[in-house]
């Protein structure tokens, strides 16, 4: 304190012990109100029991006292009130906070966002770098992978050392008795204390845990090649998970010898020195059993001295700690370490858990819930018999993916998210359905895997089939693709605290493997999972395939009502190469050896191996706009762009109809998703900028705004979607339906967001002609830079790797041009999409479009109609996807045809306004919704508007069918149609020649030449 504060001005010492005592674990909290009390009430505490400092603790010169009594707190030149606080954890962990009160002058920190230009967002990604297990039959991660192919279970009986299973199942007291069990027994166990440099008898007070955590920890570290990133000062953490173990309960008996001694010499009726004899030799045998406390001994049956042995032998300098979330402990550790990376606290943080406890409390409490089993234990079957228990530990090393390249260390996968999920206030001993939903819906919410991307799903299994039928249902109802599904339990025991981390390794090695494992407990007669479930279980080792992203999840349960669900995976391609690749290599070697020889399963090809697909016909140049009413009108339909906060929210509580059809959207994304469009639409959130989110909820609101205006009439003549509007133009026009086509657009959003992760990129808009902004870019000489939307004569956008677009920028600054970065990443419309356009061509294959006239339907790729030919739109809307969006030969192509009424129906007026910019001669245009005039406002306007102009049917008189055009249909006719009727077996011959795009207009041919 002298060192920090000895040069300041007085400041006044004062600890909260002196008053109430030390709270232990709660003496840092006590410490801290205490200091938050005095900042509120401007009074400097005092301390209650001080007397007089100690001689060797005086300062007459320094600037610390000790405040004998309370005293107003006056501030000294306008300054604000501060107060530190300090805290000490047995184990080596300080920690030091300082408070500030809030004063009108109160000045929060500066914050910048990308304040360096050079950052990369894959240089956050949480990495694993390092394994280590000591576990039954498999002492490091090589003999684990071997126990993991074979399938063979390792659980066997307990040994008299470790437990006296006998002595409890002879019991005859029903409430104490305990069956012969078997359990997962790390055998053999010899602990190397000169390599931790722990004396002999030291050694032997220390709980298994403990020396299991060192071990493996040990491993990881050495794996990981952590080792030269450990010199003092390094911010590297050790969290893992663990509970109360064995030495720390003999420690409770220890202590309670005296007691018992007194209770046998108190007992009336025998002999005094019968007593005493008895109560000594029985007091002998207690002290020789358990061991006595010292100074030595006391730290081998702490709990939280798991992290600490870790942290003290390696010389870590970051925080040490263990958590206690029962058997959800190691996943909550491993989620506190990802923090902690993520918050840039730790650089490295060695996470995991150890559990070693099998003593007979712990064998009661399982018996007690009926979970505890006599013979084989299964999950998700109707023959479950309870937890086979087990020991063990498992460690890993976690990173930042810039620190593991920056010093070559393995990447064996990443760590794609977790959440968590209390089931308070229902019963906090057996797992609840709705949490495991809201935890698992939640992690997909927040991360960028979709469900079905996840390959297997370890399921944390109570053994009890009414109580996995709760985590069954969950997943059932959380998931729609077919899932294969596993556990750890059957072949290598119950960890409970040290489970997930357990479960963590064994996803690993599957990942790096690129196996999937089978279940080997399932048995279809007795299970609970049904051939019609999403859920599969491997009959044997899957080949997952060595090019694609794999990922994998976890779920797991605590008693207390925790819930969790944890996602993991493989790093995308672009990533894992080079020397990275080749670590993983060597040290997690290839799993491959042992599989047998086998097509994967249709799961597998859909999940984890798209195919090519399949060529489409040639695109053709489209046929013309059909029959319109003079004053045509033409449909824009709204792009990216035109979302806002609270986008339909109004139209959704004023309109009935919009707010069916926006539930029925809703409905479709919340399965496919997991979390609610419409919260994100209505609210006020980030997340609504994100492609996979802004795209549907365009397309929910044009579909909702289109849906309303055709009930009252509307037929536009032509549509003209920007592009997601192009997707929308598919309902609009009846070519889809409307699940069918919000489903399109969900799978279209989840490609173009992947390929944006893929190929990082950005989009700007030139304030030029698309032909100038070209010139620019052959003139910059810079590569990986498209023109992609050719919005107006004076707005073209430009996407493309994000340094090169940065690059652009710099090259338009020195030129004077005028542009805008906007807040999209991804090079949207570009051929680094390619990949999301070819998986797009595969899903549309699967889809049928319903009979509808196409040729309403402008296309964004060659601004012509579509052909009447469902395999060319197909292949046009592949296109799209990697090519510019051609916006003003579209709306000059419709006018020309005599369409000169533009309705913007979408969320915005995007579009209108960039007509202002097109050359065209007169016209009209109006948006649905306008903000500035408000929702409802605006669309009661356009409703008006239309009704004036006779376009909607249900507020006019029947007219005849065909209208005088103002120009012929198709201009190749045109000069027959000057020079007098046609023959008729020539116009005959010219109508079978032009079929495919004559069909269904052709009478306005023969109008018009007449």
């Amino acid at each position: 304190m002298k060192n920090v504060y000895g040069d300041h001005t007085p400041i006044g010492i004062s600890s909260v012990k002196s008053q109430i005592g030390h709270l232990l674990g709660g003496a840092g909290m006590a410490g801290m109100i205490k200091a938050l009390l005095a900042l509120s009430h401007k009074t400097l505490p005092p301390n209650g029991a001080f007397e007089e400092i100690a001689a060797r603790l005086k300062d007459d010169n320094g600037s610390l006292y000790i405040i004998k009594s309370a005293t107003d707190w006056k501030r000294s030149d306008n300054k604000p009130r501060r107060a530190g606080v300090s805290s000490y954890g047995f184990g080596g962990i300080n920690y030091h906070c300082v408070v500030e009160e809030y004063t009108p002058f109160y000045q929060s920190l500066a914050r910048e966002i990308f304040k360096d230009p050079d950052y990369d967002f894959n240089d956050d990604r949480i990495v694993i770098a390092g394994l280590g297990v000591v576990l039954p039959g498999a002492k490091n991660v090589k003999e684990f992978r071997s126990r993991l192919m074979d399938g063979n279970s390792v659980v066997s009986s307990i040994p008299e050392s470790r437990f006296h299973n006998r002595y409890y199942a002879d019991e005859d007291d029903p409430d104490y008795t305990i069956p012969m069990v078997k359990a997962g027994m790390v055998e053999d166990y010899k602990f190397n204390n000169i390599k931790y440099k722990i004396p002999p008898m030291a050694a032997k007070s220390v709980d298994r845990a403990q020396l299991f955590a060192l071990d493996a920890a040990s491993q990881a570290i050495e794996q990981a090649n952590l080792g030269p990133q450990l010199a003092f000062g390094n911010k590297t953490a050790v969290i893992l998970g663990t509970i109360s173990g064995e030495r720390y309960v003999e420690n409770v008996m220890r202590t309670r010898i005296p007691f018992v001694e007194k209770v046998l010499t108190a007992i009336e009726g025998i002999d005094g020195k019968t007593l005493i004899n008895i109560s000594t030799q029985l007091a002998d045998r207690l002290k020789q059993r358990y061991i006595k406390n010292t100074e030595d001994t006391i730290p081998g049956l702490l709990s939280n001295i798991v992290s600490a042995r870790i942290s003290k032998h390696f010389g870590c300098n970051g925080a040490n700690f263990v958590v206690d979330a029962s058997c959800a402990s190691s996943t909550v550790a491993i989620d506190l370490a990802v923090k902690g990376l993520k918050s840039k606290d730790y650089e490295y943080v060695i996470t995991g858990g150890a559990d070693a406890n099998l003593y007979p409390s712990v064998m009661l409490a399982f018996k007690r819930l009926s979970l505890l089993a006599n013979g084989e234990s299964r999950f998700f079957d109707n023959n479950s018999d309870g937890y086979i228990m087990g020991e063990g530990a498992a460690v890993q090393v976690m990173t930042t993916y810039k620190n593991a390249v920056k010093n070559k260390m393995p990447i064996l996968g990443e760590i794609n998210g977790l959440s968590f999920k209390s089931s308070v206030p229902g019963h906090l001993l057996s797992p609840s359905e709705r949490a495991y939903k809201d935890a698992m819906n939640d992690c997909y919410h927040k991360i960028p895997v979709n469900k079905n991307q996840v390959a297997h799903l370890d399921v944390f299994g109570v053994s009890n089939a009414f109580l996995d039928a709760m985590e069954k249902q969950a997943i059932e109802a959380s998931f729609r693709d077919k899932i294969y599904f596993g556990n750890i339990k059957p072949e290598f025991g119950y960890f409970k605290a040290a489970n997930p981390a357990v479960v963590l390794t064994k996803l690993m090695l599957m990942n790096s493997g690129r196996t999937l494992l089978p279940n080997n407990s399932y048995r279809d007669k007795t299970s609970l999972v049904t051939k019609d479930s999403v859920l599969t279980p491997a009959g044997e080792i899957v080949d997952a395939g060595s090019r694609h992203r794999l990922h994998f999840a976890s779920n797991v349960n605590g008693i207390g009502g925790i819930h969790g669900h944890m996602v993991v995976g493989t790093l995308p391609e672009h990533l894992m190469a080079g020397q990275i690749q080749a670590n993983v290599a060597e040290t997690v070697p290839a799993i491959q050896e042992k599989q047998v020889e086998k097509p994967a399963s249709i799961f597998v090809q859909k999940a984890i191996q798209p195919s090519v697909p399949r060529a489409n016909p040639s695109i053709a140049a489209g046929a013309d706009i059909g029959a319109v009413q003079n004053k045509g009108v033409a449909a824009l339909l709204s792009g990216q762009g035109a979302q806002h906060g609270g986008m339909m929210a109004r139209l959704y509580e004023s309109e009935t109809s919009i707010r069916g059809i926006m539930d029925q959207g809703e409905a479709i994304f919340r399965r496919k998703r997991g979390y609610s469009l419409l919260d994100i639409m209505f609210g006020d959130d980030g997340s609504l900028n994100l492609t996979e989110n802004t795209q549907p909820a365009i397309f929910l609101s044009s579909a909702a705004i289109f849906q309303y205006l055709y009930e009252k009439g509307f037929k536009p003549d032509a549509y003209i979607g920007h592009s997601v509007g192009e997707y929308t133009a598919l309902f609009c026009a009846g070519m889809l339906g409307f699940d069918d086509t919000m489903k399109l657009v969900i799978k279209r959003a989840d490609l173009m967001m992947a390929a944006a992760r893929q190929f990082p990129g950005k989009i700007m808009v030139v304030f030029r002609k698309a032909s100038d902004v070209a010139d620019f870019i052959d003139e910059s000489g810079i590569g990986d830079i498209h023109v992609t939307n050719k919005n107006s004569e004076q707005q073209t956008a430009v996407s493309g790797r994000t340094e090169s677009i940065e690059a652009f920028c710099q090259f338009l600054k020195q030129k004077g041009i005028l542009f805008k970065k906007l807040a999209l990443s991804g090079a949207f419309h570009t051929p680094l999409f390619e990949g999301a356009a070819r998986q797009l061509g595969e899903y549309l294959e699967n889809i049928t479009f319903q009979a509808a006239d196409y040729t309403r339907v402008i296309s964004n790729v060659t601004a012509l109609p579509y052909p009447q030919d469902e395999q060319v739109v197909k292949k046009l809307l592949v296109r799209q996807i990697v090519s510019p969006v051609e916006f003003i030969r579209s709306v000059q192509g419709v006018y020309a045809r005599g369409l000169i009424d533009f309705i913007e129906i979408g969320p915005g007026k995007l579009l209108v306004n960039l007509l202002k910019n097109i050359s065209i001669g007169e016209h009209h245009c109006l948006a649905a919704v306008e903000s500035k005039l408000g929702q409802e406002a605006s669309l009661k306007r356009l409703i008006d508007y239309l009704a004036g102009q006779k376009r909607l049917t249900m507020f006019e008189t029947p007219e005849p069918e065909f209208e005088k055009l103002p120009a012929p249909a198709l201009e190749t006719n045109a000069e027959q149609a000057e020079t007098g009727p046609v023959d008729s077996a020539e116009f005959n011959a010219f109508v079978q020649e032009n079929d495919a795009s004559l069909k269904g207009f052709w009478p306005v041919i023969i109008l018009s030449n007449r």
